[in-house]
């Protein structure tokens, strides 16, 4: 059995917001896998590699692209960088998964493209879970391509409580900061008189807090904000009360969504942009998107009014692409490639 490290499992997490992805990322790939930091969070960022890099096979690495944003982000990004060249050495695979293009927080470029050229030179394997990452990847050169392999994000089908009063015609959920253009989305209804024309639920935390100044002032008796982080049953009532659940991301940054995951598995009606991991989902049949307010505006009445039901189609999907299917294309993958 191979032993791996997985980065992030940071003592920074919020247990009442545990990352998902993480946690079934690692289940699944435990019985083939030994993830000796699984039981083990840090404090100490990447630093924490340090203690295991005698006994490490394999390097799993997601969003890495934000290792300058966290506490001590210059000499963390350096640190990193080092043990990079460490890993060469003892021969150590290194798995990047490609979770976005860019970091979404524009802040501290210089670090954020020197990890970028360096994961990009030096992974051993690379993984996505859109096909527009690897037309991303092909940008940066076919070195990586070859390197790169694409994987569905994969779903566990989950059930909602029967609902108890569905007002909501437009639930937009999960963290809310500025990449996500929630308030480009609000802007827009302000500005073309429809700011009472739907019944908006918005449901989770905002940040920073001038950015939920800036959500609030669109608030009125129609448009309404629950700005913290939303106990999965609350959630899930305000799921069962929604006609349809929008994304509204704004930048060309984003690849995957785990968001969009969560909402198909509990077999929501999804609205979203024509990018990324959205398009993936639209082509398979699971959503509709847009490219444009305008266009959204011009899709929202019907989709919201005859929305079609989709269980059958995301089913399917979830038995061709769960988290035991993926365990087994990844290890596969993994055996193929030593």
């Amino acid at each position: 059995m191979k032993s791996a490290y997985l980065y992030p499992i940071s003592t920074f997490m919020d247990e009442a917001v545990p990352n998902e992805y993480v946690g079934n990322f690692m289940e699944s790939l435990e019985s083939n896998v030994d993830f000796l930091n699984k039981n083990r969070p840090s404090n100490k960022g990447i630093l924490d590699l340090i203690k295991y890099y005698r006994s490490v096979d394999a390097i799993f690495l997601n969003w890495i692209e934000d290792l300058p944003d966290k506490r001590g982000g210059a000499f963390q990004t350096l640190f990193f960088i080092f043990l990079v060249f460490l890993f060469k050495i003892r021969k150590i695979k290194m798995i990047w998964v490609v979770h976005n293009k860019i970091s979404h927080y524009h802040t501290r470029w210089f670090l954020k493209k020197l990890i970028f050229n360096t994961v990009k030179r030096r992974s051993d394997l690379v993984i996505t879970h859109s096909i527009e990452g690897l037309q991303f990847l092909e940008q940066h050169g076919v070195d990586i391509v070859r390197k790169a392999r694409y994987f569905p994000h994969p779903l566990i089908r989950k059930t909602l409580p029967a609902p108890t009063n569905r007002t909501i015609d437009i639930l937009i959920w999960g963290s809310m900061i500025p990449y996500k253009g929630v308030d480009n989305f609000l802007r827009f209804l302000h500005e073309n008189n429809l700011g009472k024309g739907y019944h908006i639920q918005m449901a989770g935390k905002v940040s920073p807090p001038e950015y939920e100044k800036t959500i609030r002032e669109y608030c009125n008796d129609f448009i309404h904000l629950d700005s913290r982080y939303v106990p999965v049953d609350e959630l899930e009532q305000y799921m069962a009360n929604s006609k349809a659940v929008l994304f509204t991301y704004a930048e060309g940054s984003v690849l995957s969504s785990g968001a969009l995951m969560e909402s198909l598995s509990y077999g929501l009606n999804v609205l979203a942009p024509d990018v990324g991991a959205f398009k993936d989902a639209r082509e398979e049949g699971l959503i509709n998107t847009f490219n444009g307010f305008n266009e959204l505006m011009e899709k929202l009445d019907d989709f919201i009014n005859s929305a079609e039901d989709i269980s059958d189609r995301i089913d399917q999907f979830i038995k061709e692409n769960n988290w035991s299917q993926f365990a087994k294309s990844v290890i596969e993958w993994m055996n193929e490639n030593g």
